[in-house]
């Protein structure tokens, strides 16, 4: 009996040894993740903050997350890259063995000075104990907090318990054509901050040479006072918003839906439930080209035109197809503005010709890069401002300008409509340029200019945002729009709002519909069911 005991009292003794190096090992498993994770997204606050400032949770799935090395973001991936992925983890086990390379540190220094007091073996090493538990729970605790704020995820959660619905304000573009259609040229400008062609703020106006050939007195237009919508801030989302007329969101419900693939790399389907600029164009004859220096893919830009009536979309590798050598490019995005108005005009004088032939409208869309954070000094530029970033903006609205004397060299704006945008405000974040000088302006807004060829001049509206370019376009291209209404703008040539228009809501409420999660809207948009109100 009493050796039978014996052998109990052990194995109850072994099982509770195993159990407690089981339970150290997953606390020890469980301490590692944690710290890791707290450190990874500490480092990635840190890194979107001073890159992009406060984003949303869309901007990261859709934009941040599509980044690539070539035409995509360049070092900014390596940063990301070594920056979350690595760093953390190099840091986590640092800190992880910390406190055993300080118990030997501690045992070694203990055999060479044996005359030392107890109380001084004691207090380093509560000391120690109680800075490493603070920098753990700090990492802990901070790390999340820091990219909840960062990307705003609290704003995204809120949304949900809005009583806004976009699909309450949505109008359906009903558009009719008496034969007046226009062919169409829009240039978006990366980063077309409006406030940069103010000489007394800055060192020189980088839209002067853009100006000279877009003057009131020859008949362009502006629109004063064109803003991003709230919640914007990115290229994807400037396009979606002029040519559909919507916020770009719904994101979680596209992926809910099996619409949306690869976490934001690329799509199934884009927004295919909407009917968009080009869609519309392309049903009423129009030929749709878009032309980018930057790599299409990057945030499924070529998904989102070839799904809305857009035949050809050509970027970064068709560039370097075409025998563009390296000096034509930045590494990080793509080809240089100077190339990229070069093939423009090749393509418009192609698409020209072709529609002189056959009689049939087109469109071309073409979107800058130079000005693209971090500017980049092509060749073709010469500096002669302090800051770099003045003089990249002006040789990028030289090439832009050089685009339109063409146009009015070889008559084409005799029949063609153009429209010149920002396709949003300029990022004045702390890494970025311009943020002392834009970061306390209350009043910004987009540049922009317009070309009505052939018609009287009409008065536009002042004081609206981007959701109202897609009727506005619309109409430039000579098509009639029901009620003056698409999405969720009113065009700006009418100064008359409907009553039930999103445009008409009171600036608060404007603001929550837009930031609403508005999810069968969206879930509808996303997996291609008609929206149809």
């Amino acid at each position: 009996m009493h050796a039978s005991g014996s052998r109990d009292a052990a194995g109850s003794r072994r099982a509770r040894s195993t159990t407690g190096r089981i339970g150290r090992v997953l606390a020890g498993v469980l301490l590692f993740t944690l710290t890791w994770l707290g450190m990874a997204l500490l480092i990635a606050a840190a890194i979107i903050h001073y890159h992009w400032g406060k984003v949303t949770v869309v901007q990261v799935l859709m934009n941040l997350m599509s980044m690539e090395i070539g035409g995509g973001g360049g070092v900014i991936v390596w940063v990301c890259i070594l920056g979350i992925g690595v760093v953390p983890l190099l840091l986590t086990i640092a800190i992880m063995f910390w406190p055993s390379i300080m118990r030997r540190l501690r045992h070694r220094s203990s055999k060479t000075r044996t005359h030392q007091s107890a109380s001084d073996h004691t207090r380093p090493t509560w000391f120690g104990r109680g800075m490493y538990a603070v920098v753990v729970l700090t990492l802990i605790i901070g790390g999340p907090a820091a990219f909840v704020s960062t990307v705003q995820v609290t704003d995204y959660i809120d949304a949900a318990d809005s009583s806004y619905e976009i699909g309450d304000h949505y109008v359906k573009p009903n558009v009719t054509s008496e034969g007046d259609e226009r062919n169409m040229v829009m240039v978006y400008l990366e980063s077309g901050e409006a406030a940069l062609g103010d000489d007394e703020v800055f060192e020189k106006d980088a839209y002067a040479s853009l100006k000279e050939v877009t003057r009131a007195e020859d008949g362009w237009q502006s629109i004063d006072d064109l803003r991003e919508y709230d919640g914007s801030g990115w290229t994807m989302a400037g396009l979606v918003s002029t040519q559909c007329g919507v916020p770009l969101d719904g994101i979680l419900s596209a992926a809910s839906s099996g619409s949306y693939a690869e976490s934001g790399v690329g799509t199934e389907t884009y927004l295919g439930g909407l009917t968009c600029f080009g869609d519309i164009l392309k049903d009423n004859g129009y030929t749709n080209v878009f032309l980018g220096g930057a790599n299409p893919s990057f945030a499924a830009k070529d998904t989102m035109l070839g799904d809305h009536g857009y035949s050809k979309v050509l970027g970064r590798g068709d560039w370097r197809d075409r025998g563009e050598p390296d000096s034509s490019f930045r590494s990080d995005w793509g080809l240089s503005d100077q190339r990229l108005m070069e093939y423009a005009k090749d393509e418009l004088d192609a698409l020209h010709a072709e529609s002189e032939v056959t009689g049939e409208p087109f469109n071309l869309s073409v979107l800058t890069l130079d000005t693209h954070e971090p500017v980049h000094v092509h060749d073709y530029c010469t500096v002669d401002t302090e800051k770099e970033a003045t003089s990249v903006y002006a040789c990028s609205m030289d090439q832009v300008a050089g685009l339109v004397k063409h146009m009015e060299e070889q008559g084409y704006l005799e029949d063609t409509a153009v429209v010149i945008m920002g396709d949003h405000l300029k990022p004045v974040d702390a890494g970025d340029a311009f943020h002392e000088e834009l970061g306390d302006d209350e009043t910004r807004a987009l540049f922009n200019r317009i070309w009505v060829p052939g018609g009287e001049e009409a008065p536009l509206r002042s004081d609206m945002d981007q959701l109202n370019m897609f009727p506005t376009l619309l109409e430039i291209a000579g098509l009639n729009v029901e009620d003056h209404e698409a999405g969720l703008g009113v065009s700006a040539f009418t100064t008359e709002v409907p009553e039930d228009s999103a445009q008409s809501l009171p600036d608060e409420a404007y603001t929550e519909l837009l930031k609403s999660r508005s999810s069968q809207f969206y879930e509808d948009a996303w997996v291609g069911e008609d929206v149809t109100p």
